[in-house]
């Protein structure tokens, strides 16, 4: 079956593990958004409610760590545009990777809610 989490276990994994606190995280990403608009290099990403929680979850809620990750991505995504662009899965590079089953995404979750990647890399032809 499918390992498939509730929005309740999910909130509870997000406050046990993380440290969130629904209160907490409004005033996180408003002093987010009060510090990239005093970041000029930061002027224009993307700056909503979704993207500014998914950083401070990565980084369980630590708002000095969040302001180091943002800039961080911001400015390698700047630096080297290249590695970030051309991901779209219906191009024929990626295509063939997973016609080849190297990286198979398996549905639902794991036990602790991370999805899974199978990857074999036995199945890779170098000379592609």
């Amino acid at each position: 079956t499918i390992n498939v989490w509730t929005e309740e276990a999910l909130a509870k994994a997000a406050k046990d593990d993380l440290g969130e606190d629904k209160g907490r995280v409004k005033d996180d990403v408003k002093a987010l958004r009060s510090w990239i608009s005093k970041s000029p290099h930061l002027h224009s990403i993307r700056k909503d409610d979704a993207y500014l929680t998914m950083f401070l979850r990565g980084c369980k809620f630590s708002l000095e760590r969040t302001k180091e990750k943002l800039d961080f991505h911001h400015t390698v995504r700047g630096n080297l545009p290249t590695w970030f662009d051309n991901w779209a899965p219906r191009q024929p590079q990626l295509q063939a990777i997973l016609r080849a089953g190297m990286h198979l995404p398996l549905r639902g979750y794991d036990r602790h809610g991370r999805r899974v990647i199978l990857m074999r890399g036995g199945v890779s032809d170098p000379g592609n």
